[in-house]
This record gives C-alpha cells, sequence and structure tokens, in this order.
C-alpha cells in the first residue's frame, strides 16, 4: 500500500456542481463493457449523476430502483453509444458531478479526489488530511456513500492492515483497480 511519490494526477478532475442547478425532467442512462465489468452510467447533459459496476441483473435492477428513487425523473432515455466510460476510467479527465449531500461529504470526496493515481491511502490519513484525525468512521462513511465509481476514487482507500477492506462494487474490482493503476505508465 505504498504511495508512488512521482504519480502524475490532476486534482482538478472533479468539478462540482450544484444540485440545483442541474434541472431536467431526463436522466440519460449508458451501458458500457469495461475491463472491470459492466459499467452503468447516469447522467444530465455533461453532469455525471451516478457511476456503478453492475455485475448481475438484480444488481442492474437495484441500480436502476435506486436512481429513480433518488432523482425522480419523469423519462430515464437509454443512450447507445457512451463517452463516459472512457472519460471515467482516464484518470486526468475532467468530469462534472452533483455536490455531495452535505459538506462533510464533499470534504471528504475532494481529498479523496486528489490522491494520486496508483497510489492507496488508509480512512486514517484522510481522517488527518481533513484536519479530523478521530473522525475516521465518519470519513469511512462518507467514502462508503461515494455513488461514483473510479471518479471519487474510493477503491485508493484501503484498511490500515493493507487489505482492501469493502468495496460498494466488489473487492475483486477494488484490487483490479488498484492493481491496473500501479502497472499503468
Amino acid at each position: 500500500m505504498a504511495a508512488a511519490s512521482n504519480s502524475v494526477h490532476v486534482p482538478s478532475r472533479v468539478q462540482w456542481v450544484k444540485a440545483d442547478t442541474v434541472i431536467t425532467d431526463t436522466i440519460d442512462v449508458t451501458h458500457s463493457v469495461t475491463l472491470y465489468g459492466d459499467l452503468f452510467t447516469a447522467s444530465v447533459n455533461d453532469t455525471l449523476l451516478e457511476a456503478a459496476f453492475c455485475h448481475t441483473t438484480d444488481d442492474q435492477t437495484c441500480w436502476h430502483d435506486a436512481l429513480r428513487a433518488r432523482f425522480a425523473p419523469i423519462n430515464i432515455n437509454t443512450v447507445e453509444h457512451s463517452r463516459w466510460a472512457q472519460r471515467i476510467l482516464t484518470p486526468d479527465e475532467p468530469v462534472n458531478i452533483i455536490t455531495p449531500a452535505t459538506p462533510f461529504r464533499q470534504a471528504v470526496h475532494t481529498v479523496l479526489a486528489s490522491v494520486p493515481y496508483g497510489t492507496t491511502v488508509t480512512y486514517a490519513s484522510l481522517a488527518e488530511q481533513l484536519g479530523a484525525p478521530k473522525a475516521t468512521r465518519a470519513v469511512a462513511s462518507a467514502v462508503a456513500a461515494n455513488r461514483i465509481a473510479v471518479v471519487i476514487p474510493c477503491h485508493r482507500v484501503w484498511r490500515s492492515d493493507g487489505t482492501p477492506g469493502e468495496f460498494r462494487w466488489g473487492k475483486t474490482v477494488k484490487t483490479q483497480l488498484c492493481d491496473n493503476e500501479r502497472s499503468a505508465p
């Protein structure tokens, strides 16, 4: 879990968009097959609402149901060609995303988005970077609330004992993402 000192990463990859500025009755949903599994995205114009790896039909159904519950769109438009998979998996591609629900989550996700590509951190070190070293559990909760795979790189947060820990989209995907980032040129 050692951090590489010469990794290149653009911390400004994440560009926060206030939820109330994204007004629509239609959400575009895309599906792409990636090295890590089926990637589903939900977006409005050029703002990514969610990105999730769904491994089963049940995962897909749950994701679609949760999407409808969170955003209550009148229409969900399935887009045939997805530009999102490439943007999400390109480490320095800027992506507009909805600001998290609370200032604390936004602070955690902002620090998380600055973790260099190809490195990992611990929950405790994230809490220290936020100036709240005793808030490790709250930080872990904010990391777990991430609904935007890879862009907010929660896969880069590992336990202090060097194990991957939990991951919304599966430990195998978490490990694959980190291994591929470490081996990337």
